[in-house]
């Protein structure tokens, strides 16, 4: 075999030697045999390549037929109950499944037919239900037009599907505890019979969770005559009947202290939008009530709280966990229309409430004897708005916060305080970690002391309450809230980008050099909305 040794031209490998016209000869003369070498060498390369790639192929259809057969033999095929507890897993969290073809379950069901048969054969796939209702025609149902009728007839006929296809899901789901959720155009009077509403009631001793977002009407009038005995499972009940009274003289069709759902058993979560009656005079099973959360109407002086009244609620119900109360707006009707309202909470001894964790109070009126009769020594979230800009009883708000030792998030609208009050507050939040600005209640349009009070005006999310949560350069000057990891802003803030910006990188700067506790998200609105994300 030649190689470059036995090359008579070796020394001049690898230079920028020129051969002469001889040399050039004896070149050519002594590559002939390196050149049939080579030659030979491929043809063995070649005839191996060809010999591996026979082997490939065989080794290919080998591990194909392997692959294939093992398919058959898998535990997911063998074990059905792993894949229906994939095909659980697969279920929306945040909502009730809906009836879409591109969401599971009904998805499961549209890849194959042993997937159908398995998903139509699971029935927890099946035990909850997200359903959105027509709306009606804007029109009464009896009017003479034939694009009226044909609107209508279309209406009914939607309505009716969906009831049908409703029915068949429920059916599905077979003695498994159900979650539905019926959302209907509150716009409308309600004033026909819900074919759908006629499904869910037969499965009423299944339901746990129901949520309705209805109007105050008839369609809904077999609900309420559901009885707390045939009830067993309801756990958590919200309803939001949209009704908007525009009088103090209003009626609701509908009275929700006589109906059997909010005397359920086994009912803990209780939710209340624009609710038109006394929450108060509820017969609840409040001693094991551990969610409420009430939104009165607006209008409907009946709804309102007092202090007194919250504090009737709260001492009856002792294992609250989270609570949300809108203290009612005494200023209307005028004092003369309504009557006298006991403003003042009895005795003097404080209301312990070691369960709570969240609580929310939403003031209309002065909530200073509420939030001086409460302990609780385990709070971790609180949120206080009021109707008034700057509200009532705040000194009474800061004490009940300097109370709050293990308070990590706080919720305002800073314009409930005054500039100095806001800063007072914040001072007392050391341990706060998630601190929202938001809009609590749209001020009363017939509240007279909407407008500033006498004590000044209120806050504002400014540039200056900004520089007071941005970190200084100097080590002896403090910033408010340092455990800080979540802010938000959802009022239109009156604070500058720049002032954003110093707040975030000095607090991020902070948190490298020190080890504290680092910023990790900023949600606020500006001009535009704005959101970070560490």
């Amino acid at each position: 075999m030649a190689s470059f040794e036995d090359s008579p031209f070796a020394s001049h490998i690898g230079t920028n030697y020129v051969p002469t016209d001889t040399e050039v000869l004896q070149i050519h003369e002594f590559l002939q045999d390196p050149k049939k070498e080579k030659a030979k060498l491929d043809d063995e390369i070649a005839e191996i390549q060809s010999k591996l790639d026979a082997l490939k192929a065989k080794s290919d259809a080998i591990v194909a037929t392997v692959k294939a057969h093992e398919a058959l033999i898998s535990p997911i095929r063998r074990y059905p109950d792993i894949l229906q507890e994939i095909f659980v897993h697969c279920l929306p969290t945040d909502h009730d499944a809906v009836m879409s073809a591109s969401e599971a379950p009904l998805l499961l069901t549209r890849v194959c037919s042993d997937w159908r048969r398995l998903a139509l054969a699971t029935p927890s796939l099946w035990s909850s239900l997200f359903v959105t209702l027509p709306s009606p025609p804007l029109r009464p149902f009896d009017e003479d037009s034939g694009t009226e009728r044909r609107r209508t007839e279309r209406f009914f006929r939607r309505l009716k599907t969906i009831a049908v296809t409703a029915g068949e899901w429920l059916g599905r789901s077979g003695s498994c505890p159900l979650s539905i959720s019926m959302v209907a155009d509150q716009m409308s009077d309600g004033n026909f019979e819900n074919p759908f509403v006629d499904v869910l009631v037969p499965f009423s001793s299944r339901w746990k969770r129901l949520i309705m977002q209805v109007n105050d009407g008839p369609s809904i009038a077999k609900i309420l005559q559901v009885a707390a005995a045939d009830t067993p499972m309801l756990q958590e009940l919200v309803l939001n009947t949209g009704v908007f009274p525009s009088t103090p003289g209003f009626q609701p069709c509908v009275k929700w202290a006589q109906c059997g759902l909010v005397q359920a058993p086994r009912l803990q979560k209780l939710v209340f939008c624009n609710l038109t009656e006394d929450l108060s005079l509820f017969h609840l099973p409040w001693a094991q009530l551990t969610h409420i959360s009430v939104d009165a109407c607006r209008r409907s002086y009946t709804a309102a709280l007092s202090p007194q009244k919250i504090f009737n609620i709260m001492e009856h119900a002792v294992c609250l966990v989270s609570a949300q109360f809108e203290v009612g707006n005494f200023d209307w009707p005028p004092p003369e229309a309504s009557g006298a309202v006991d403003l003042t909470v009895h005795g003097n001894t404080p209301l312990v409430l070691p369960s709570l964790r969240h609580l929310s109070i939403h003031a209309g009126s002065d909530p200073s004897h509420l939030f001086q009769a409460l302990r609780t020594p385990n709070l971790h979230e609180f949120g206080f708005f009021s109707t008034r800009l700057p509200g009532e009883g705040i000194p009474e708000v800061l004490s009940f916060i300097s109370r709050a030792d293990h308070l990590t998030s706080f919720s305002t609208d800073p314009r409930c305080f005054t500039a100095n009050e806001i800063l007072d507050c914040l001072r007392l939040c050391s341990s706060v970690t998630c601190l929202k600005f938001g809009l609590g209640f749209v001020p009363h349009i017939f509240d007279r002391h909407s407008s500033f009070m006498p004590r000044g005006p209120p806050a504002l999310t400014d540039d200056d309450l900004m520089q007071h949560l941005t970190p200084s350069d100097d080590p002896n000057k403090t910033h408010l809230c340092p455990m800080l990891k979540e802010f938000r802003c959802t009022l239109k803030a009156c604070f500058s980008e720049e002032a954003l910006m110093k707040f975030v990188t000095a607090r991020q700067d902070l948190a490298m050099k020190e080890g504290s506790s680092k910023l990790e998200r900023v949600i606020v609105a500006l001009h535009i909305f704005v959101r970070w994300t560490s």
